[in-house]
């Protein structure tokens, strides 16, 4: 039996990793039994019924002693068990953490979501680290996908969060000075903020746009609720072009379901990135290697040391106005985007990769 402990019921990108390894587990008919970490977040996603009964059937309360541990990021604590012991993680920069080096280690096998990630864990000095990426629905996202969204402008998406890494005051910026006083185009902003954030986050756009002197266009919507997960499909395909210029990835979600979804995205072809981006598949964004500023590091000491893209203002802006203004382009390069994401990670392909690793390291 494999036990999975991690992440489940919250709206967290490891939540969402979680549960996609959790379907793959149980479709490819592995015994499987879920333990959630509830830790991580106090937002729940609105989940599917069909995922809502397979995650509460798998639910388990304890860990059986022959069992392998399958946890999502950390080791568990599982001296009593002697089962293997299997740790899915990732990180946004060109090294592992130093902190979590040695607990890595007290597992059997790591497992990264790409090969960038497995390159600089193991020149971090984790040992036995395997590439093992997770899969895209690639029936529920394509272009055939009927929007939500029907809006005529040409029409730009950010999805994640507004944390540094993501850089969406870049976004802003660009989107503002290339636009200004432009009624053909938007900027969609998806990330999931409370009404105390909220409230601050709309005074904060009022204030670049009042520093840039943009008035009433061009528009930017905010959309600031959790998206169940029928009408995320719907939601993505109704943007013609998803805006990334985030500094790292530990695989880059909001950008492989764009991608399948047919849409070109303006990324640093950096980080996880690396894997499944190039210039026929997306518009390449120019950036410099720099290290992660102090301010962070001063919040978050993982990042003490390390490296990651940093983006042109200036190049991002020249990108976003080419693909207003070629949307038959854009169109190509969102086809070609599909065709990639299709070949590297459908659940078909996933799925060979994990029996493949399972059956190398005796896992059943």
């Amino acid at each position: 039996m494999i036990t999975f402990y991690g992440p489940i019921y919250d709206v967290t990108g490891y939540a969402t990793a979680s549960r996609s390894i959790i379907r793959l587990l149980a479709d490819c008919g592995y015994d499987i039994g879920v333990i959630p970490n509830n830790s991580w977040s106090i937002y729940g996603i609105k989940l599917s019924q069909p995922d809502h009964t397979l995650f509460d059937r798998l639910v388990v309360n304890t860990i059986q002693s022959n069992s392998n541990i399958y946890s999502m990021q950390t080791l568990t604590t599982t001296s009593n068990v002697k089962g293997k012991k299997l740790v899915h993680t990732m990180f946004e920069t060109d090294r592992c953490p130093d902190s979590w080096v040695n607990n890595l280690n007290q597992a059997d096998y790591i497992f990264l979501p790409s090969d960038f990630g497995v390159h600089n864990f193991r020149r971090s000095g984790v040992k036995n680290c395997f590439y093992f990426p997770f899969y895209i629905d690639t029936e529920k996202f394509n272009p055939e996908t009927k929007k939500l969204i029907t809006r005529p402008e040409f029409k730009f998406l950010f999805m994640g969060d507004a944390t540094p890494r993501k850089n969406l005051d870049m976004v802003l910026i660009s989107f503002l000075n290339t636009f200004r006083d432009k009624n053909d185009v938007s900027l969609t902003i998806k990330i999931f903020i409370n009404d105390l954030e909220l409230s601050y986050f709309c005074d904060r756009i009022s204030k670049v746009r009042k520093k840039m002197g943009v008035n009433k266009y061009p528009y930017i919507y905010l959309y600031p609720q959790i998206l169940s997960n029928e009408v995320i499909p719907g939601f993505i395909n109704s943007f013609d072009c998803l805006v990334a210029p985030s500094s790292g990835e530990g695989f880059g979600l909001p950008q492989l379901l764009s991608m399948a979804s047919g849409k070109p995205i303006i990324s640093p072809m950096w980080s996880a990135m690396m894997d499944y981006i190039n210039n026929d598949n997306a518009l390449l964004l120019h950036y410099d290697i720099k290290e992660v500023p102090y301010d962070i590091v001063k919040i978050d000491k993982n990042f003490y040391g390390h490296q990651w893209a940093w983006p042109s203002l200036e190049h991002l802006s020249l990108l976003m106005k080419w693909a207003s203004d070629h949307p038959v382009e854009c169109n190509t390069i969102g086809i070609k985007a599909r065709e990639t994401v299709i070949q590297k990670y459908s659940k078909v392909k996933v799925a060979s990769i994990l029996d493949s690793i399972f059956k190398e390291i005796g896992v059943n």
